[in-house]
């Protein structure tokens, strides 16, 4: 699927396969027009040869992997979010990142939910050991630092609270990398004021996504809210 963001930026989300990849690279996204990021899951495969692939649990293989996409997206002008869905994959991948992209040409974010957020059910990633394994990695890469969440449509969903935006803050304080938070933009309305705290803790940055991951949110320090 494709999203637009902040300043127009096109998106080109679930790029798990070679066709999908492919249309990224080269399809419009909506009023935006072309892709200005490429974003896709990360995962082992589940079978031998183990190695980083390009899927979303439960799928446990993929037609592409983490090698071959970034050496598909590098010869491209396009920014990549790797977004990590289990913490077995990180240490390669970052090994192959630093390989493939010895010469940063593209912005690169890494994502991954560390903390158990509003309604979330899944497991999120231990935080201190995505960090030590994220913090050799350029000044220059973003870290995009989640909560596990859930939506329900048509109840009352709960939204982030303040012991969930202290722990998110107290864990980023001391970090070296520019940081972005990705939060849902169903779950925006209550939880402004814990959000609007949380960015006004730094001058770092909020994305926001919508269930269905087409209208995002960006809003930063300066107390702007974007809705495209």
């Amino acid at each position: 699927s494709a999203r637009s963001g902040f300043g127009g930026t096109g998106w080109g989300e679930c790029c798990l396969e070679r066709a999908v990849l492919w249309a990224a690279f080269n399809s419009p996204v909506g009023k935006s027009g072309p892709s200005h990021m490429i974003e896709a899951d990360v995962i082992m495969r589940g079978r031998d040869p183990k190695e980083p692939i390009m899927a979303h649990p439960p799928d446990s293989d993929s037609d592409i992997t983490l090698r071959e996409w970034l050496e598909q997206v590098k010869v491209t002008n396009k920014g990549l979010k790797l977004d990590f869905k289990s913490l077995e994959a990180v240490p390669p991948s970052l090994t192959l990142l630093k390989e493939v992209l010895a010469e940063p040409s593209c912005p690169v974010w890494i994502n991954a939910d560390i903390l158990s957020g509003p309604g979330g059910k899944a497991r999120p990633l231990e935080p201190q050991a995505f960090l030590s394994a994220v913090s050799g990695l350029p000044g220059h890469i973003v870290l995009s630092l989640g909560w596990t969440t859930g939506w329900t449509a048509a109840t009352e969903n709960p939204g982030y609270d303040w012991n969930m935006v202290h722990v998110m803050e107290r864990i980023c304080r001391d970090l070296k990398h520019p940081v972005t938070f990705p939060v849902r933009a169903a779950l925006l309305a209550q939880s402004f004021p814990q959000l609007s705290w949380l960015l006004q803790q730094s001058d770092r940055s909020g994305e926001s996504w919508s269930p269905d991951s087409l209208y995002p949110v960006w809003y930063f320090p300066a107390s702007t809210l974007l809705i495209q």
